[in-house]
């Protein structure tokens, strides 16, 4: 019998939250987009790699929570079929970084992790692109049908689509925060 969840605690302002069953503390994140920098460079926009910075937040954030387990849902990477030097290098020291300071971390593969798996290290778990069921809530990334498991999950958790509500003044001036978006859903069965 599956543990059921019993609290899910948004990790506000961060983009990440903690599931806890009565025998595991389980932190989720998504669409990190790592490698995002050689998009805009090929745009004429030149940003040093975000990637250390981006491992010092979530460490941060794994140290002052203490998960059991870290489930990232997916996107690791930033381009969709290919493999871009910054990607292989950046890619596994995040990874090899995390494993450090986390006892397990698995990934659900979303659309922009083609080759995702030649860059993890082995200690990472590379899971379904259809995702995962922890209790009673399913994890997926959002790019394709969820397990089916996930028919008889309570709460349904996806990635993939970066909502955002902008703030804006009346000279213009805008502020761009990512946020969480909870809505119901009918059951079919």
């Amino acid at each position: 019998m599956p543990q059921r969840v019993n609290q899910l605690s948004l990790l506000s302002p961060e983009g990440a939250f903690l599931l806890s069953t009565d025998s595991e503390r389980v932190m989720v994140i998504s669409d990190l987009h790592i490698g995002w920098e050689v998009a805009l460079a090929e745009e004429g926009v030149h940003v040093p790699s975000q990637t250390r910075r981006l491992f010092e937040r979530l460490k941060g954030l794994l140290v002052s929570q203490k998960p059991d387990r870290l489930i990232v849902l997916g996107d690791v990477k930033h381009t969709v079929s290919k493999i871009d030097f910054e990607e292989w290098r950046d890619v596994p020291w995040f990874f090899e970084e995390t494993c450090k300071v986390v006892p397990k971390v698995q990934v659900v593969p979303g659309n922009h992790d083609g080759d995702l798996e030649a860059l993890l290290p082995e200690s990472v778990e590379l899971l379904s692109p259809r995702g995962i069921v922890l209790g009673d809530v399913g994890l997926f990334h959002g790019h394709t049908w969820p397990e089916i498991g996930m028919l008889s999950c309570i709460m349904l958790v996806a990635g993939h689509v970066h909502p955002v509500v902008v703030f804006s003044d009346l000279v213009g001036f805008r502020i761009t925060k990512q946020v969480w978006i909870r809505a119901s859903c009918n059951k079919v069965l």
